[in-house]
This record gives structure tokens, C-alpha cells and sequence, in this order.
């Protein structure tokens, strides 16, 4: 594959883990606040936010391995595909958490990114 073709690819998976994230984000969170269920397991004290989303990644990983090395196209409901667009999206949401409730981490991050996106606690 060439590196435009990857980036194309790329960029069209990442298209579909937004809509995917969007979706989920209707079916779990709340209105106020789309990381409501992560917030749980912190709210009654058996781990932080992050712990949690960083749970549900690694149940994704493990289901991505399953998939690699049985070639299996599906587990469960999930394929292939869908798994890693899961996988994107969790990591995704432990960065979002960490930003929202850490101040030097909106710092380091909105310089990291070059932007401030005016998300606070």
C-alpha cells in the first residue's frame, strides 16, 4: 500500500469510529453528559473514569485478538472492522476524560494540539 492510500483509508476509518462513537454516545451517556457511564465505577468508588474506559479498551483488544488469530471475521456481532473502530474510540474517550477533569493535562494537550478547546471541569 502506498502512503496515500493509507492516509485515504485512514481517514475513512476514522469517519466511521465518529459516527460509530455518536451512535454509542446516544445509547450510554446522558444529554449532559455523554461519559456519564464511564463516570460510574468512579462515582460509587471502584476506579477512576479513565480505569474505566481503559477496561472496556482492553476487552476490545482481547476480542481484536481473538479475530487475528482464529480468522474469525466475527465475534459475537462484531467484526473485524467495527472492533478496531471500538478500540479507536475507547482511547480516544480516556483522553477526553483525563482533559476534562485535569487542568495540566488541558495544558500539555491544548499545546500539544496547538489549540484550546475551551472544555473545562
Amino acid at each position: 500500500m502506498k502512503w496515500y492510500d493509507f492516509l485515504v483509508l485512514r481517514s475513512l476509518l476514522f469517519n466511521k469510529a465518529n459516527e460509530l462513537a455518536e451512535k454509542k454516545s446516544r445509547g450510554y451517556g446522558s444529554e449532559d453528559d455523554i461519559f456519564a457511564n464511564f463516570k460510574l465505577p468512579e462515582t460509587i468508588g471502584v476506579m477512576s473514569a479513565e480505569m474505566g474506559a481503559w477496561l472496556r479498551l482492553s476487552d476490545k483488544v482481547v476480542r481484536l485478538g481473538r479475530q487475528l488469530v482464529k480468522g474469525e471475521e466475527y465475534v459475537g456481532f462484531e467484526d473485524l472492522v467495527d472492533t478496531v473502530l471500538d478500540t479507536l474510540n475507547y482511547a480516544m474517550v480516556i483522553v477526553a476524560l483525563r482533559y476534562e477533569k485535569d487542568a495540566k493535562f488541558r495544558e500539555y494537550l491544548s499545546k500539544k494540539l496547538g489549540v484550546d478547546l475551551g472544555i473545562r471541569e
